[in-house]
């Protein structure tokens, strides 16, 4: 007796299930849980390495320590002021994101402008 063959997937058919698979589950998220898992994806690439405010804040609602919705006044304007624009970057500007990212990230970039420079204002 002749078994049927079972065809076996490709790589891209493969990719095209988990893709549909992964927007289905995006849709279902919050908009809070979208942003945090672009959050995971930029911690668990080691993005957030070094000891600065933002950093910590990232591996804070990474680790799900705590919710977007829990967080301090303070700690809502950091996520909102250099946490957003960089997972913003990320989201919509993949093409420019590297770049962006490496912008954002260099010290002097949320420096606060300096009190002579706003007297000429």
């Amino acid at each position: 007796m002749k078994q049927a063959s079972i065809p076996v997937p490709t790589p891209a058919d493969v990719e095209v299930l988990l893709s549909i698979q992964l927007q289905d589950e995006w849709e279902s998220m919050t908009e809070d849980e979208q942003w945090l898992s672009i959050l995971d994806i930029l911690v668990d690439e080691g993005r957030f390495d070094k000891d600065r405010p933002e950093d910590d804040l990232a591996h804070k609602l990474s680790s799900e320590e705590v919710g977007i919705n829990e967080l301090s006044d303070g700690e809502r304007d950091l996520y909102e002021e250099r946490l957003m624009p960089m997972m913003a970057a990320y989201m919509y500007r993949p093409a420019t994101f590297e770049a962006e990212f490496a912008e954002m990230r260099q010290p002097e970039f949320f420096d606060p402008p300096d009190p002579d420079q706003l007297t000429l204002l």
